[in-house]
This record gives structure tokens, C-alpha cells and sequence, in this order.
């Protein structure tokens, strides 16, 4: 059974403003999140997800640590949270899956010949050849 804390339906509506990037300033920059609410922004992401964005050893991508903990629990202020989100919106996307040479298929292809039956065997070829070098024969 999953219960949800609840969330005043103002702050909710002032956070939702502000993931979206709605410039108006609803929320002070000095106004405190939980981590409980800060995790149902974020698109309901696992407590593991934000430990893991806190571990990350990419000081750009790296979320900020807690602005406060209170009684055991982390609060971030709502400006670090902001600065953070607006650095990951301007980050490159992801690299393009990697590309293989002609050479470099047919021994996959070797390899899969005497282990595959003929119609994986075509598949493993239609996957490989999806990602073949552009200028690769």
C-alpha cells in the first residue's frame, strides 16, 4: 500500500510552477522542501535516485546536498533546487549508441552463425546493421 504524504494543494501548485520552469517567482528561493516533496516533483523518483544524484561524482550533475536536516529528514532550499534543474536542462544529451565497423559486424556475425538459429541469426543482423558506421562498408 502506497501512502502519500499529504501536500498542501498551494505549495503543490507553487512547486508544479516551478519544475515546469515557469519563470514567475511563486515559491521564495528560501522556502524549505522535504525530500518527501521534493521526490514527488521530480516525477515520484525513489529515495535510491536522489541518494544516488547526492553520490554522483559529477559536480554537474551532482544534486545539492541538504540545505537542512530537521529530526532526521533533508529539506533543500527552493533556489539550489531550481539552479540544479536549470543546469541539467542545459547539459548535452547523452552520447549516441556506439557505432560498429563493417569488419567488426561480419565477426559478430561469425560468431553468432554457428550458436543462433536462422531467424535470430536475421535479427542480430538487422540490429548490427542499424548500428554500422555511416561511412563503414
Amino acid at each position: 500500500m502506497n501512502i502519500q504524504p499529504a501536500i498542501d494543494p498551494s505549495l503543490r501548485a507553487a512547486l508544479l510552477d516551478m519544475l515546469r520552469g515557469d519563470d514567475r517567482p511563486v515559491l521564495d528561493d528560501e522556502m524549505l522542501v522535504s525530500a518527501v516533496q521534493l521526490r514527488a516533483q521530480l516525477g515520484g523518483v525513489s529515495d535510491m535516485w536522489i541518494w544516488r544524484r547526492l553520490q554522483d561524482p559529477n559536480p554537474e550533475t551532482r544534486l545539492p546536498e541538504p540545505s537542512a536536516v530537521i529530526a532526521g529528514r533533508r529539506y533543500w532550499k527552493v533556489g539550489q533546487i531550481r539552479e540544479w534543474l536549470a543546469r541539467q536542462s542545459q547539459r548535452k544529451p547523452h552520447k549516441p549508441p556506439r557505432r560498429f565497423t563493417g569488419a567488426q559486424i561480419a565477426a559478430a556475425l561469425e560468431f553468432m552463425r554457428a550458436r543462433l538459429s536462422p531467424e535470430k541469426l536475421e535479427e542480430g543482423r538487422r540490429l548490427l546493421e542499424a548500428l554500422r558506421e555511416p561511412d563503414s562498408n
